[in-house]
């Protein structure tokens, strides 16, 4: 899946705990999460985030984190420290507004 270069500002909720985090790149399947809290893989979340500055375009999934990339080790230097997460349910809504931009994007 081509993933394109993101920066979104997103809430997320596991374990009945808010969180926050910052969307690095994005695909239909999933997300890059930069992110201070830390989460196993296999951790099941909701998450929110807007693909636009006056969040319009709102994006609401369930995901499941299915890798790590902790500051000790990162998989992905590139990157601050996170999680990838694949989508496992989004809204029809919310999937349509993604396609949209990620044709805005060329992919």
């Amino acid at each position: 899946e081509p993933r394109v270069p993101c920066t979104a500002k997103a809430r997320l909720q596991a374990f009945r705990v808010s969180m926050t985090g910052t969307v690095m790149d994005i695909s239909v399947r999933g997300i890059y999460l930069a992110t201070e809290f830390r989460l196993d893989v296999g951790t099941e979340l909701v998450l929110a985030f807007a693909l636009s500055e006056g969040g319009s375009d709102l994006i609401q999934a369930k995901g499941m984190v299915r890798w790590t990339n902790p500051e000790a080790g990162r998989r992905k230097r590139s990157y601050p420290p996170g999680v990838g997460i694949e989508f496992t349910a989004v809204t029809a809504e919310s999937q349509a507004i993604l396609r949209r931009y990620l044709a805005r994007q060329g992919v």
